[in-house]
């Protein structure tokens, strides 16, 4: 573990955000889930509608999904971060995230309506919280 994150000024449970780098912004929002998979990871969000658009998701965006059921467990190894509004520890999608180190939170109420493809964001699935860095508007913007 990073010395400065066991550092007694840094509350647990708290992202030291200036530690993990220079261009990640402070929040704009937080959603708060069930921790399904842990590890930090700071990305753009892509919304998946429906399962046949599933094949096209592309390498290294954070998935946000209604569900983590088991339609979704061939995509996982593809992705950076896992998010959905529904499901728990036990879903098989959850359980394969885990397998492969992706950080995932389920369980998000009302995460299709506050967070939209192009967000970027950070997760936090040991402590099960979602961080809205840039909404896609803003990000778009940048560009």
């Amino acid at each position: 573990m990073i010395p400065e994150l066991m550092s007694k000024e840094i509350e647990f449970g708290q992202i030291p955000f200036h530690l993990l780098s220079e261009e990640i912004p402070p929040p704009k929002d937080l959603l708060q889930g069930i921790a399904a998979s842990p590890g930090i990871v700071e990305g753009v969000c892509v919304v998946l509608s429906k399962f046949e658009d599933m094949q096209e998701i592309k390498e290294g965006l954070i998935l946000i999904a209604e569900t983590a059921g088991p339609k979704l467990s061939p995509i996982i190894p593809k992705i950076k971060g896992l998010l959905t509004e529904k499901g728990g520890l036990l879903a098989m999608a959850s359980r394969a995230a885990r397998e492969y180190a992706v950080p995932a939170v389920v369980g998000i109420e009302g995460l299709r309506q506050r967070l939209h493809t192009g967000d970027r964001v950070l997760v936090d699935g040991l402590e099960g919280k979602v961080y809205l860095l840039v909404p896609a508007s803003e990000e778009l913007g940048r560009q």
